[in-house]
């Protein structure tokens, strides 16, 4: 800043080139506004500069030029969420709004914002890094820092594996421009990365400045094996002949060019002498835009990138466990169930996140796809990454995939036609002892006086069953009078609860007799009871 009101207060010079610093860049404007005097500015891209005034020209692409090309490689690949990852400077912040108000436009969600220091440690950078990776749904990253937070970011990111499949980077203009320049560890870390950054026309003037270039530089620094001039190099050159250009055509003298070399200074000065009039610039510069054409780092194959994992709900049988509601007018489907709200809660449980989606298991008209093994098998052949539903555990299954823990209770029953019984039947007070019982009571109570004759006859002369003289007999007696107490109690408890509530049997008494009639039976569709059935001669 001080460099900036020494070169207009006391040099008092005709035209400024910098500075190289968004952040110094509105100071800097308003003072050439002041003084009449022209500040051209190539590096500084920030696109929430001041409005531009007369005596300020940006001859460079502002950053938010090139949000529509990263917009477009999110739409390319129908991403659904992002996560912005920018350094905490001008240069980092300028551009997020821009990016956030394009996803909105577009439907994408910003699921996070990593803010990096312009001095983070590896520490803060592996935190960062871990968060995204174990807490966040989104694998999509668009990172807008300077090269030096770059190559420490994507070498840590390479180190805990998220530079690997399912994974997506894109990287802005600034960082991309200075590729060439990093260092071959970061490049080879960087090999799933997309980027983007201006397009220069080719032309014959430029292959020619480029070789003159790389021959001068090489020559000034031979330590230096390879040189590649940068998108700012080139904007600067041009943006010195436009300087150049507008000097001669305001009838200035011969340009007396210095560059001043101090360290801390970010400022090149230009003295012409005494403008006669306000600043003419050139208008038509070398044309640098963003297109169709995006500068690629060694991708694979980002159509194979998923978001989400699909997990296939069954959606046929009890629609207490699982159901499928379609709305065909917006083409929205919901899943409800009590098996989708215990997969729910597992999945809010766990200390990463896991983003899915669910998909029904069914043809387009909505009838079923097909079986529960068929279902289960589409798991076997990766279709589908796990199903949810009422899917029963069984030996078959358990050979191409792993079950969870049971979470409720199974089995087999077979549900048949009850039968009622009439209340006003004569012979109702023999319902409640079936006929097995009635004659073994009735041999019960023969054999007792049978077994009291025999022990009393021999004994007792004057014996006609009205006094006993054996104990043995005596405790024949208490055993029958016992034996009739139970009898009698449970007969009469029996009788009175026919007739006061109804008796309801089924028709069928078991699986047996349905095999051997050759009755018709259903079961659930797609439900391993059907081969059940048939292995136990069903027909």
């Amino acid at each position: 800043m001080d460099t900036a009101l020494n070169l207009l207060k006391d040099v008092e010079v005709d035209a400024i080139v910098g500075p190289q610093k968004s952040a110094q860049a509105n100071f800097v404007m308003d003072l050439g506004d002041k003084a009449h005097v022209p500040i051209i500015s190539f590096p500084a891209t920030n696109p929430s500069l001041l409005p531009p005034t007369p005596y300020f020209v940006q001859t460079a692409q502002s950053d938010d030029t090139q949000v529509g090309a990263i917009v477009d490689i999110i739409k390319t690949f129908q991403w659904r969420s992002v996560i912005i990852i920018h350094e905490d400077t001008d240069y980092g912040n300028g551009i997020v709004p821009y990016l956030v108000n394009h996803f909105e436009d577009f439907d994408v969600r910003v699921r996070y914002r990593c803010i990096v220091p312009l001095l983070a440690t590896e520490d803060f950078v592996l935190k960062e890094l871990y968060k995204m990776m174990m807490t966040m749904e989104t694998r999509v990253f668009v990172v807008h820092i300077s090269h030096s937070l770059g190559a420490l970011m994507f070498l840590k990111a390479k180190e805990i594996g998220m530079m690997s499949e399912g994974y997506a980077w894109i990287v802005t203009s600034g960082f991309m421009d200075l590729l060439y320049s990093m260092d071959f560890h970061v490049l080879e870390a960087m090999q799933v990365v997309l980027g983007v950054k201006p397009r220069v026309p080719k032309s014959k003037k430029l292959d020619s400045f480029v070789v003159r270039w790389k021959r001068t530089f090489l020559h000034n620094n031979p330590s230096i094996k390879q040189a590649e001039i940068s998108t700012f190099g080139l904007w600067a050159y041009d943006t010195l002949w436009a300087l150049a250009m507008a000097a001669q055509r305001v009838g200035l003298r011969e340009p007396n060019t210095f560059v001043n070399e101090s360290t801390n200074n970010s400022t090149n000065l230009f003295s012409f002498g005494t403008s006669q009039t306000g600043p003419e610039l050139p208008k038509a510069m070398m044309e640098t835009r963003f297109d169709d054409g995006l500068a690629a780092q060694g991708i694979g194959n980002p159509s194979n990138w998923e978001e989400a994992e699909d997990w296939g709900a069954s959606e046929k049988g009890f629609t207490e466990f699982v159901v499928v509601e379609r709305n065909n007018q917006i083409d929205a489907t919901k899943v409800t169930g009590y098996c989708i709200d215990v997969f729910d809660t597992v999945i809010q449980a766990l200390p990463y996140a896991v983003p899915y989606e669910y998909v029904p298991f069914a043809k387009p008209d909505g009838s079923s796809n097909g079986s529960y093994n068929d279902l289960v098998h589409q798991v076997f052949i990766q279709n589908f990454d796990a199903t949810v539903g009422d899917i029963t555990i069984a030996a078959n299954r358990s050979s191409y995939v792993d079950f969870t823990l049971p979470y409720a209770e199974g089995g087999i029953s077979m549900v048949v036609r009850i039968t009622y019984e009439d209340m006003d039947d004569k012979w109702t007070f023999f319902k409640p002892l079936k006929r097995d019982l009635w004659l073994a009571s009735i041999a019960f109570f023969i054999l007792t006086g049978f077994s009291v004759w025999v022990l009393e006859h021999r004994i007792n002369t004057a014996f006609k069953g009205e006094r006993l003289v054996s104990n043995l007999t005596r405790l024949v007696v208490v055993v029958w009078v016992f034996v009739m107490l139970t009898f009698s109690s449970s007969y009469i408890a029996s009788l009175s609860s026919r007739l006061t509530a109804q008796r309801l049997r089924p028709a069928i008494k078991d699986v047996k007799e349905l095999i051997e009639n050759g009755h018709n039976v259903g079961c659930q569709e797609g439900s391993f009871i059907v081969d059940r059935l048939k292995g136990i001669g069903f027909e």
